[in-house]
């Protein structure tokens, strides 16, 4: 179809498609979430409002499909690929557009038009995905710039603006049936730089942004692309939506699933089509988490959480970063903890790469991935399809099948591992890189687990070694609840504690929280002890915190037995630079099991004129424990 039969086509389907919007919501809508009403399930870690609906079966064998698989291809590219992400002094990514305000007609001319990504080549990406040992892509089908990365009625699209004239969306669905690959995309369903009524580009001097104007644009467009994707791409397995912003309500959210569902009722969504709606849920971005979240199982179908990660330095392409493109040596190893550790709370990773401006995944970007595939040909049987750890904190990765425990050790000095809280036991340990199965020296005493390790444990192992441990009958967990030392002192650090809600993160590097405050925020974020107290009487509460210099704001209170603090935290020389602050006095009358909570009451704000941090940490409020001393 040439362009402007197209634009005509656009015009009149989104007339009539106001026109019927109405006739969708009732004959979608209200079948699949009458009755329904969202529940707030806070007691087990998360935020996530669910649908109390039973998932239809052909959600439950996706969902069933995406708990087995553990790890997928994240794929952002667009335009912002043509030119770097730069933009004058400006630097970024996919971002920057945005970021260095670069008006619509400048980043069509630069950036959309000349567009034209020859080297493309669907064969090469979805075998690349093969080799990591991924189960599905989610490629960007629409990111926040507005522009379609498919062949689009709508005419801001890379088949039709620029010199491509391909659809690389459909010549990867193609690929991917081909290769055996679950094709899925992502949709910036809010933002939209490009349009007037769409999201976050304030910056181009149209009228300040309402729910009638918004509404305008998601029916016109948003909505459209939506069906668009839903009817041309089958089968898609998911939907992977993104920042919802204030203006997408229940009644659009609803609207969109229907119609994504009557047409293919298999296909998931993410947490972020906003409004508390999905089938499972997002995180933050590189999203971690110091517990295991299990708070989507239900019904008998375990439901994961998922995070994202990528290995370009960045979500799109920034030429900027070149060392971490061109670099064929590139070791995996830090990809391959961060997805069992992941792995083993429960969740799902989508690992990014970003194309260049001709279509190609360089090869620093595309060799990370191989090395991955080759560790989990070796290991997967203790990630895909793997249960979480049995350990609620766990000091390191655990996953689990059937009569097997999976320990993921990390390359380390010492000659031997322990694991405590695990009573049941443990017949024989062996490294499955080793095709012998050769048993490991063992040592079970209580609930302490002592394994040895051969000197060459780590001899190509990238890093990370597992030893499976088989065992008969049920596991047995012994009590985790956190207690006093001799000095009736009780330590409760962050990798203890379990989260209200995911737009929080974990730093297990530091051991301590990330994105706990964001200048956004406006409270609520909550941090989570069960502790024991042996000794009645009066404890001092002290808080181990950084707070960046240049920063306002986070405060925060401690509630405990019927008790609270409240407190602001003390500038220190960097955003992981932790200091002990005394918070005050809390009294226990009665031995016995408390829950403790840490509750922000805002966020960190920049202060207008103060010099920001330069030291190369987060610039942030984080947390490292809470402890409580008894006053004697």
């Amino acid at each position: 179809m040439q362009t402007h039969q197209k634009i005509e086509a656009h015009k009149a389907s989104a007339s009539d498609y106001a026109k019927l919007l109405l006739c969708v919501s009732l004959t979608l809508a209200i079948p699949a979430f009458a009755g329904s009403k969202l529940l707030n399930e806070t007691t087990d870690g998360s935020d996530f409002k669910r649908q109390e609906m039973a998932y239809s079966p052909e959600l439950i064998q996706s969902i069933k499909q995406l708990y087995h698989d553990k790890i997928g291809m994240f794929i952002h590219w667009g335009p912002y690929a043509q030119i770097g992400g730069v933009w004058e002094e400006s630097k970024g990514a996919e971002w920057i557009m945005r970021n260095a305000k670069i008006p619509v007609a400048e980043y069509e001319a630069s950036a959309a038009k000349p567009f034209n990504p020859t080297a493309f080549n669907a064969e090469e990406w979805i075998t690349l995905c093969k080799d990591a040992g991924m189960g599905f892509i989610v490629i960007t089908s629409k990111h926040h710039d507005g522009f379609a990365m498919f062949d689009s009625n709508h005419p801001y699209n890379i088949t039709d603006f620029g010199d491509f004239g391909r659809d690389p969306l459909a010549e990867l669905h193609t690929e991917c049936q081909e290769q055996g690959i679950r094709f899925g995309v992502y949709y910036s369903q809010s933002q939209d730089w490009h349009e007037e009524g769409g999201g976050g580009n304030g910056w181009q001097g149209w009228p300040q942004l309402n729910q009638e104007r918004f509404e305008n644009y998601y029916h016109e467009k948003a909505l459209l692309q939506v069906e668009e994707l839903v009817t041309r791409y089958d089968p898609l397995y998911m939907i992977w939506f993104d920042t919802p912003g204030q203006f997408m309500s229940p009644e659009i959210i609803e609207t969109t699933m229907a119609l994504v569902s009557a047409h293919q009722p298999h296909v998931l969504m993410n947490s972020r089509i906003g409004g508390g709606y999905g089938h499972f849920q997002s995180a933050a971005d590189h999203g971690l988490m110091p517990y295991v979240n299990t708070s989507g199982w239900r019904d008998g179908i375990k439901v994961p959480w998922q995070t994202h990660s990528t290995v370009a330095g960045s979500w799109g392409y920034a030429s900027h970063k070149m060392d971490l493109h061109d670099n064929p040596n590139r070791s995996a190893n830090n990809y391959i903890y961060e997805l069992v550790d992941i792995v083993s709370k429960g969740g799902v990773l989508l690992l990014n790469v970003a194309p260049n401006e001709l279509g190609e995944i360089p090869i620093g970007q595309a060799n990370v991935l191989r090395r991955l595939g080759q560790w989990l040909k070796v290991n997967g049987e203790a990630v895909y399809g793997a249960d979480p750890s049995p350990l609620r904190n766990p000091d390191l990765p655990i996953t689990r099948q059937p009569g097997k425990l999976f320990f993921h050790v990390k390359q380390q000095v010492e000659s031997s591992i322990r694991i405590k809280g695990i009573s049941t036991s443990i017949k024989q340990c062996y490294m499955l890189n080793d095709p012998k199965k050769a048993s490991l020296p063992l040592k079970h005493n209580g609930d302490e687990i002592r394994i040895s390790l051969p000197k060459n444990a780590f001899d190509e192992a990238q890093g990370l070694v597992v030893i499976a441990a088989e065992y008969e009958g049920n596991l047995t967990i012994t009590d985790q609840t956190l207690t006093p030392n001799n000095d009736d002192q009780i330590k409760l650090p962050v990798s203890k504690s379990r989260f209200n809600k995911m737009n929080m993160s974990y730093d297990p590097k530091f051991g301590s929280t990330h994105k706990l405050a964001m200048p956004w925020d406006k409270g609520g974020n909550t941090i989570i002890w069960n502790l024991r107290i042996n000794t009645p009487g009066e404890y001092k509460v002290i808080s181990h915190q950084a707070f960046a210099p240049g920063l306002e704001g986070a405060r925060y209170k401690i509630r405990v037995n019927h008790q609270q603090l409240e407190a602001a935290p003390v500038i220190t020389q960097h955003g992981r630079d932790f200091a002990y602050v005394d918070i005050g006095m809390v009294r226990f009358d009665q031995l016995g099991d408390y829950e403790l909570q840490l509750m922000m009451l805002d966020g960190a704000r920049a202060v207008k004129g103060a010099s920001k941090d330069r030291s190369g940490y987060h610039p942030e409020f984080s947390l490292q424990s809470v402890e409580l001393h008894l006053d004697k």
